[in-house]
């Protein structure tokens, strides 16, 4: 018999041998079906941490959460952010939990920010302030920020806790402002002291009491008027586009901030001059009596100080806010540059006429107090026999003192 059909009666004896012991065997074969395939174990997944979870289960709860879902605005300080959480801890067992703080910066105006080391800190069980301290490297033109904080326990299997936290605030501390106030103030203190030197050589110590008018209307008109639009241009100026909340010298805040301390030290000026009035009986100009509230030289002087010291302040923020407006490249460098040096005029001009106006204004009134009376001419006979008009009796009172204006 051939070779070929012993191997054919060998395999139909193994096929009825797998039938015998496996009816569906023999069926599935001649159907052409194939053998079921091993069965493949659980997929596993990875857990925030590492450890392993097989697939259709979740991750454990996260044991150490935040108490808000939202926090209030942080400040940066320099370059240190410092904040104060508000978190919850359930981990079973009196041990404290050991957590991972990691918070996640991006600029509000240009996308991310390197990220900040992250910190491990200790929470006691229930709810307690954490406090955590990271240094943050960004950009003045970056602010403000908006962080997501990530809250995690080390070493387990729970998902993290997050928080959102916008607005993140830079805060100034380089004292830009007070160098502002400080050199304006210095500037007039020197113009007024060398006022009030030349008056006394001048007058002697008359030049401290002599009797002035009120500061009337013409205070208004001045160029502390003029000089005071800086507060409204800077609200104006502030909404172009592409101005930085946070520039390279001050934020917006501190500048509206000091164009309302300059405004109200030249609104002071005149009530610093009113501290002292004497209601004194006069002659208004059109020859009728009238009381007029009259002040002395030595309180003009000062409010002079505090007129001079705003006007010169309220200059050098505008000097300062174009050469911001200048840096971010709202304006080409050579205007900026014109801008500058016709401001650094300006103050120098200001910081001059100052303290000279006030010398002016005191010479000129006690001058006007001084003068001589002009007898009238006496009338000269008339060959009409008519009796001569008897001359004017100079009235008792002083004729009114004029209003006074410092810039």
């Amino acid at each position: 018999m051939p070779t070929s059909s012993f191997a054919r009666i060998a395999m139909v004896l193994a096929l009825g041998l797998a039938a015998s012991a496996s009816p569906t065997l023999l069926t599935q074969l001649a159907s052409g079906a194939q053998a079921p395939a091993a069965a493949a174990p659980d997929r596993v997944n990875q857990a925030p941490g590492g450890a392993p979870v097989t697939a259709g289960t979740t991750a454990v709860p996260p044991t150490v959460t935040f108490v808000d879902t939202a926090s209030s605005a942080l400040v940066v300080r320099g370059s240190t952010l410092s904040a104060s959480l508000l978190v919850s801890s359930t981990r079973p067992g009196p041990e404290p939990a050991n957590v991972r703080i990691q918070p996640l910066l991006r600029s509000s105006r240009w996308g991310a920010v390197k990220t900040p080391a992250a910190a491990t800190l200790s929470v006691p069980l229930g709810i307690s302030m954490l406090t955590f301290t990271t240094t943050v490297e960004a950009n003045r033109s970056d602010y403000p920020l908006n962080a997501l904080i990530v809250l995690q326990e080390v070493g387990k299997e729970a998902k993290p806790a997050t928080l959102t936290v916008s607005s993140i605030a830079l805060e100034d501390s380089d004292g830009a402002d007070w160098q502002v106030v400080k050199s304006a103030a210095i500037a007039a203190s020197i113009g007024v002291v060398l006022a009030v030197v030349a008056l006394v050589r001048r007058l002697g110590a008359k030049a401290l009491t002599t009797r002035m008018g009120a500061a009337g209307s013409s205070l208004a008109d001045g160029w502390s008027a003029a000089l005071l639009i800086g507060g409204p241009f800077l609200t104006t100026a502030f909404t172009l586009a592409g101005f930085p909340d946070y520039p390279p010298t001050m934020s917006k805040k501190m500048y509206l901030a000091v164009t309302f301390v300059i405004s109200v030290i030249i609104g002071m000026a005149p009530n610093v001059y009113g501290l002292y009035r004497a209601p004194t009986a006069v002659i208004d100009p059109v020859g009728k009596p009238a009381i007029q509230n009259q002040g002395v030289s030595a309180l003009f002087l000062v409010s002079a100080l505090f007129t001079l010291t705003g006007c010169l302040a309220q200059l050098a923020l505008l000097q300062l806010f174009f050469r911001d407006v200048t840096a971010v490249s709202l304006l080409s460098g050579a205007t900026g540059r014109a801008i500058d040096l016709l401001l650094t005029v300006l103050w120098s001009a200001v910081a001059v006429y100052g303290p000279i106006a006030a010398y002016n204004t005191v010479t000129s009134v006690h001058a006007s107090k001084v003068a001589p009376a002009v007898a009238p001419a006496p009338a000269k006979p008339s060959n009409l026999n008519v009796p001569a008009t008897p001359p004017a009796t100079p009235p008792t009172a002083a004729s009114s003192l004029p209003d006074w204006s410092v810039l």
